[in-house]
């Protein structure tokens, strides 16, 4: 995204993730739409943004992860029920989760790893609450998630991820708790690699 507001994409487009209303690639950026776009995102076949207010989806959704059915090959504004206007959105490899600024955490898509935290269910199409204290940053993986609330982890831990002992997924779907000595002073950010996690204090 450009300081504009005008939104550009390129690249794959086999699931219509760019927007273009094709799935015809694009190599070089081509111009999608105006958009007052505050946060935009990325995930292995979908992508998504907010204005500040709602979420916009399109691409693959064969595990949920654009927050409802169907391949739309434009961008297309999904249901969130809640108060809160929205602080953030971030994407792993087939799943998404939406901050709202009341600290409130929202996900769909795949939970083959735990990502949603509800080791009852594979994927969900709407939009669900994670059940977490309040949030104040997030960020995805390809298939883990961490936060900064009480420095929560969950998901994959294939490569490390999650700071556990053990190199595989958290299989209760509760997170990992991460403390940290008081020497390092308090998280403020945090982001997350494909198989690793990393905060800001």
């Amino acid at each position: 995204m450009v300081s504009s507001s005008k939104v550009f994409a390129w690249g794959a487009n086999t699931h219509g993730q760019l927007g273009t209303g094709d799935t015809t690639d694009r190599f070089e950026p081509e111009y999608i739409q105006d958009a007052n776009v505050s946060v935009i995102t990325g995930g292995g076949s979908h992508s998504v943004y907010t204005d500040g207010i709602d979420v916009y989806t399109c691409g693959s959704s064969y595990a949920g992860q654009i927050g409802r059915e169907g391949v739309p090959l434009h961008f297309q504004k999904i249901g969130m029920e809640s108060k809160y206007s929205v602080a953030s959105v971030v994407c792993g490899w087939d799943f998404t989760f939406v901050l709202q600024n009341g600290g409130c955490l929202t996900a769909f898509g795949s939970n083959a790893h735990n990502q949603l935290l509800n080791s009852e269910i594979k994927q969900v199409t709407k939009p669900i609450r994670a059940s977490l204290p309040t949030v104040r940053c997030v960020a995805a993986g390809l298939r883990h998630v961490i936060t900064i609330s009480d420095m929560l982890l969950w998901g994959s831990n294939h490569r490390g991820q999650l700071d556990t002992s053990t190199s595989k997924t958290v299989k209760n779907g509760l997170p990992v708790y991460l403390k940290l000595d008081s020497s390092h002073g308090c998280p403020v950010t945090c982001s997350a690699g494909a198989y690793h996690s990393v905060i800001l204090t």
